[in-house]
């Protein structure tokens, strides 16, 4: 407790002294600042020689970084795009839930731009206020197919 009140009793006494030591100590561990970082890569955890983080690095540079889930629908029947296109809209709502999700691409959300007189209209493919028909699956699908994005995938 002495300690306590001799450092009162000098920062009341020399209140000026007090404050710049201060502000030099600030100065000196803020220039210690600059080296701090975060790195949020699994590779710092293993030794550069590693034989499974090499190979890791191999199969990345070959193929690229790759952190995507793909989801395929398909139906036996033919023309079956209005339950296809229910399903990928259920799927693709359910598959933002899923964790560490940062974008869900799906051709119900895909947006499709086009142009109206002088005005650029950009929404989604699939309304979800739109009673989903035959007809407005079949527009759909011939909106998408003609997207340049969306050709052979």
């Amino acid at each position: 407790m002495k300690l306590f009140a001799q450092m009162a009793a000098v920062s009341t006494a020399k209140p000026k002294t007090v404050l710049s030591l201060w502000l030099v100590v600030l100065c000196i561990f803020a220039a210690g600042l600059t080296n701090m970082g975060f790195r949020a890569d699994h590779k710092i955890f293993f030794a550069e020689e590693n034989a499974l983080l090499i190979a890791h690095e191999n199969i990345e540079r070959a193929f690229s970084k790759n952190d995507n889930v793909l989801f395929v629908l398909s139906s036996e029947q033919e023309n079956d795009t209005l339950r296809l296109l229910q399903a990928s809209a259920k799927l693709t709502d359910a598959a933002w839930y899923m964790p560490f999700i940062r974008r869900v691409d799906s051709v119900t959300n895909f947006q499709h731009s086009y142009a109206e007189d002088d005005t650029v209209n950009v929404e989604s493919l699939l309304d979800p206020y739109t009673q989903l028909d035959q007809g407005y699956a079949n527009r759909i699908i011939q909106t998408a197919m003609a997207e340049p994005l969306r050709r052979n995938r």
